[in-house]
Order: C-alpha cells, then sequence, then structure tokens
C-alpha cells in the first residue's frame, strides 16, 4: 500500500518501514479523497482502490476545497 499511496502523492515514507503514523494519515486522506469510510486502515476496499487508482493515471479524483484543508 505504501509504494501506492507515495505515487499517487499520499506520502507515507519507506515502502518497507512498519505501520506508523505516516501510514495512518497517508491513509486517512486517500480515503477521504476518493470517498470510502475515513479509517485509516487498509482493508479490502480501500486496497481496491489503490489498485485501481494506481492502475489508471489521472483517474484520481480532484480535492476539494474540504479535503485541501
Amino acid at each position: 500500500e505504501r509504494k501506492r499511496l507515495n505515487n499517487l502523492g499520499f506520502f507515507c515514507g519507506d515502502p518497507d518501514a512498519p505501520l506508523d503514523t505516516q501510514l495512518d494519515i497517508a491513509l486517512r486522506k486517500f480515503q477521504e479523497r476518493v470517498g470510502l469510510p475515513v479509517t485509516g486502515t487498509a482493508d479490502d476496499a480501500t486496497r481496491a482502490r489503490l489498485q485501481q487508482l494506481h492502475d489508471a493515471p489521472g483517474a484520481l479524483p480532484a480535492p476539494n476545497a474540504q479535503a485541501a484543508s
């Protein structure tokens, strides 16, 4: 998940690092941006959406005013 999050612009550190706050924050920002429940957990829905968007450049929704604040 980290590698995909980093590639999509949700920086969360070294792809081989253990779970930490950076990953939690990146997951929450990603989930909010794509309309998933914001849990900070890489559940099945989050993983599927990460894969879908990572494999389709330009498909990531633009941030809205709330997500940018």
